[in-house]
């Protein structure tokens, strides 16, 4: 039998408006890929010879009537804030 998936995203979505947290299009592995750019990007300025090109973020959302906020600056900060309170248990 198949799971009512309709149901179980309700019950979490539910559970994360109770909560108080704001839907903000950031997810756990954009903040990893953010990072991973970044490490990618002080790695290559330090090797010689290395081209200038730098990997950045792109921003995909789709958000509408939302205030237009750099997608990068967000990420930055959810990487400030989450290296701040360190990893989960």
């Amino acid at each position: 039998q198949r799971p009512d998936y309709g149901f179980l995203k309700r019950l979490f979505r539910d559970l994360f408006s109770r909560e108080g947290y704001e839907f903000d299009y950031i997810f756990d592995w954009t903040i990893i890929k953010y990072q991973q750019a970044q490490k990618n990007r002080y790695q290559s300025q330090a090797v010689p010879g290395s081209s200038n090109a730098r990997a950045m973020p792109m921003d995909t959302s789709n958000r509408r009537g939302e205030a237009n906020i750099s997608h990068e600056a967000v990420v930055s900060e959810r990487v400030r804030s989450a290296n701040a309170i360190g990893p989960s248990p």
